[in-house]
Formats: C-alpha cells, sequence, structure tokens
C-alpha cells in the first residue's frame, strides 16, 4: 500500500517498511503493544521530511539516510522497534507535559496533577486520573478503545476483566463534570472514551 500524507496526519509515529509482508507482519506483532491511532505503518520509503509533523522509522537493506528518517538496517530485533517508539513517546510525553494542556474548561498541569478552572479553582488529581485525561487529549476529536486505554494508563494486555478503568472514570466525573451523570467533557462512545 503506497502511502498517503493523509493516513500520516493523524499518526505520531511512522513506520516505514520495505515490502507488503513486513508490514504485515509488524501490524500483528505491535497491535497488543501500541494502540493504532498512534502508530502508523506504511510499504515503501519516507518522504521528504516535514519538520515536526511526526517521527518516522525506516527499515531498508539499503544505506540511503537521506530521507530524514531513523534508520534501522533489516533484519532488525523486533525489541530494537518497540525500544525505539516507547523512546519516541516519552520524548513526546515531556515536550506536553512542560505545558498546560487544554481539557473542556480546564488546563490540565500533568506535572502537578491539577486542573485549572476558568474562575482559577484547582481540582487535585490522582495519577492515574491525570494519565487517563492526558492519553486522551493525545488523541484529539478520537474515542480511544477500553483496551487502547487500559493498556497506555496500566499496561494491561488484551482480555483482562476489570473494572479498575470504569472506577476511575466515575471518579474522574465526578470531579470534572458539572453533572456527573450527563457528562459534557469526559464521554462514553459506543467504542469507548474520549474528551469533548
Amino acid at each position: 500500500m503506497p502511502y498517503s500524507f493523509g493516513m500520516m496526519a493523524s499518526a505520531e509515529i511512522v513506520i516505514f517498511t520495505k515490502n507488503e509482508e513486513q508490514s504485515a507482519f509488524l501490524q500483528r506483532f505491535l497491535s497488543p503493544y501500541v494502540w493504532a491511532s498512534s502508530v502508523q505503518i506504511l510499504c515503501g520509503p519516507p518522504p521528504a521530511p516535514k519538520s515536526g509533523t511526526y517521527s518516522a522509522l525506516w527499515l531498508t537493506d539499503s544505506a540511503d539516510r537521506s530521507l530524514g528518517a531513523k534508520f534501522l538496517q533489516t533484519p532488525v530485533r523486533l525489541g530494537e522497534i518497540l525500544d525505539w517508539i516507547a523512546a519516541v513517546q516519552k520524548k513526546q510525553a515531556q515536550r506536553d507535559a512542560k505545558s498546560d494542556l487544554p481539557i473542556g474548561p480546564y488546563r490540565l498541569d500533568p506535572e502537578q496533577n491539577i486542573l485549572m478552572s476558568i474562575d482559577g479553582a484547582e481540582i487535585r488529581l490522582t495519577d492515574k486520573e491525570k494519565d487517563i485525561l492526558w492519553t486522551l487529549y493525545r488523541q484529539p476529536g478520537r474515542t480511544m478503545e477500553r483496551e487502547d486505554l487500559l493498556h497506555a494508563v496500566w499496561g494491561y494486555g488484551e482480555g483482562i476483566e476489570t473494572h479498575t478503568l470504569e472506577t476511575h472514570i466515575y471518579r474522574l466525573r465526578q470531579k470534572i463534570e458539572v453533572d456527573p451523570s450527563v457528562p459534557k467533557i469526559l464521554l462514553t462512545r459506543p467504542e469507548g472514551y474520549g474528551l469533548v
């Protein structure tokens, strides 16, 4: 499948592979470890770099590094790819953590675990409540599936039976919603959760 800039617009990380077989294998392997909206796997060499739009990794057997992507020569250990993804996500998290993030009528200070309202009132958050809001914030306008949110915030794998997420969502709504029974900020949708 050829790449297109439209497909990459929502991804924070793009991995370019040398063939469809390699792309399909990586899709299957990476799906338990990363949520689909943050990592895109495309076949073909990367296009000319566009600064700041996404982080690119190119898996190739050539030594051409002129295309602006991080370069890993194949064959490559799958652990190296996961390490690279983790490093990019950590760097992005550190960048995001340095500024207040808009969440509905609030500003989230991720370093202090505080939501500030327009009138200056502070709402203290637990680490997990902050992580839920921060993770959903990084998926603007999208719904994040329950399993993906469990993996992103707690590191849970697929098929785990727990009500941890629902309990945290309930408590978070008690803190941030005017009427928690009719949420306007932290929404439950048929596919999962999202922010307005």
